[in-house]
């Protein structure tokens, strides 16, 4: 079954047959690849969205807010397809999150940060692999994580 678009093919979509209705009665099974790539999106969906805000603020114009609303609100729809736990996927997003936004800080913005601001970025990297790791030890030894919405009433 189909559900999203074709970039979705590593991933197995099936139908749950007591869940409600919409996406959430779909359970799926995202590898860890899929899961990175998702989260390397939603991170530079996030911090470009924040960037466009910041330019239209700042001289750009309404354009460039309007434009960097919608692109900063996409994250959280791309961000929810890793199919993680929403605990784990916000510790593992997280170092995502920072990596891309020190990224766009020095070639988008052209800032310098200095060595104790890379060290933090460092630690947060580092959590977040434990996060990863530590979560699939003890919960999932397999190589993928499999989302399936609690159960309604």
């Amino acid at each position: 079954m189909r559900i999203l678009s074709d970039a979705h093919r590593n991933a197995e979509f099936f139908e749950t047959p007591d869940a409600s209705e919409g996406l959430s009665r779909y359970v799926f099974t995202v590898s860890t690849a899929i899961q990175l790539v998702i989260m390397c999106v939603a991170a530079i969906f996030e911090v470009g969205g924040d960037a466009l805000i910041r330019r239209g603020l700042t001289g750009g114009g309404i354009a460039f807010v309007v434009l960097g609303f919608l692109v900063l609100g996409s994250y959280g729809v791309v961000v929810n397809l890793s199919g993680l736990d929403f605990t784990r996927m916000i510790g593992v997003y997280i170092g995502w999150f920072t990596l891309v936004s020190m990224l766009f800080g020095r070639y988008v913005f052209g800032d310098r940060s200095s060595g104790t601001m890379w060290l933090g970025v460092g630690l947060v990297l580092l959590g977040s692999v434990v996060i990863q790791v530590g979560a699939r030890r003890e919960n999932n030894p397999t190589d993928s994580v499999s989302y399936r919405p609690k159960e309604t009433e």
